[in-house]
């Protein structure tokens, strides 16, 4: 049995992924949301749904009585206008978060980690620069080379999806992440 953790799986591209979980043989889906911006709802029936921030310390519990095949990481702030008006508390939900997630991995084994990158960080291909806009991007961009990172010194599974097309609906976009993401758990 494959144990898969998501992290803001409640959310707007965490109901998608959790579509393609559905049904998928000798797999375990938790889910931990806080709830902030998604629904628990959103979460089919047969997948546990833990109402938990990914700040929070009992984070570890979960990780340790769960033993995490995988982590799809989505959690996050993503509210620029709050991540603006409060820049701390947005570093602390993202990075501080992400930390948490990730040491808890490292610790308990987890043998794949996905973080699903901003869409919105342009890249200059020329200097191979990423220019953040905003608090939010700055987090997020720090939280994706924390990902490198760990994959780097640690050795860990750490994979990082970079969103590419924006053109298209956001349902639409929704659903290619979470087949990408998908196809990346399961190759």
């Amino acid at each position: 049995m494959t144990k898969i953790l998501v992290t803001g799986g409640a959310g707007f591209v965490g109901t998608h992924l959790l579509k393609e979980l559905t049904g998928v043989k000798d797999t375990e889906v938790v889910v931990l949301d806080n709830l902030d911006t998604g629904s628990e709802e959103n979460v089919p029936a047969g997948m546990n749904f833990i109402p938990l921030d990914i700040v929070d310390r009992r984070v570890e519990d979960l990780f340790n009585e769960e033993k995490f095949d995988i982590v799809i990481h989505l959690a996050g702030h993503g509210d620029v206008e709050e991540s603006l008006d409060d820049p701390i508390e947005d570093a602390a939900i993202n990075i501080l978060g992400s930390l948490n997630i990730l040491e808890n991995s490292k610790k308990y084994g987890v043998k794949i980690i996905i973080y699903l990158a901003c869409a919105e960080l342009e890249e200059n291909s020329s200097q191979q620069d990423v220019s953040p806009k905003t608090f939010c991007d700055a987090s997020k961009l720090t939280v994706e080379n924390y990902f490198k990172l760990y994959n780097k010194l640690y050795g860990m599974n750490c994979t990082v999806i970079k969103p590419l097309d924006q053109k298209k609906d956001a349902d639409t976009l929704a659903d290619i992440y979470a087949k990408e993401i998908f196809e990346e758990i399961c190759a």
